[in-house]
């Protein structure tokens, strides 16, 4: 978490943490975010269940807000199976850089 933010905010984009899977879905659920990166493996609800309750939601604020997942889960297919999952795209820690500014030009502009 302190990694991907650091990195995030280095680059000047502002960031919220959350400490835990509930408390990303209680903000999620109150305050409109341009994009959501989430841990797989996370205290409490996991990214995946995260995921779920914003596409489940149609009348949640962050319905159609992209989600990314950071996971160390790079075996082969991997990114096949979050985005069949629901998310919107994929990403392995540790992070690559250059992977993530594609990513966030994608999603962010």
């Amino acid at each position: 978490l302190e990694v991907i933010a650091s990195i995030l905010e280095l680059m000047e984009i502002t960031v919220e943490r959350a400490g835990g899977g509930q408390e990303a879905i209680n903000r999620l659920d109150h305050r409109k975010y341009d994009l959501v990166l989430t841990d797989d493996m996370m205290p409490e609800v996991g990214g995946t269940d995260v995921m779920r309750h914003l596409r489940n939601m149609t009348g949640c604020i962050n319905h159609g807000t992209p989600i990314v997942v950071l996971t160390a889960n790079a075996i082969v297919g991997a990114r096949e199976e979050y985005v069949k999952r629901g998310f919107d795209d994929y990403m392995t820690k540790p992070i690559d850089i250059d992977v993530l500014r594609k990513i966030l030009v994608r999603y962010l502009g």
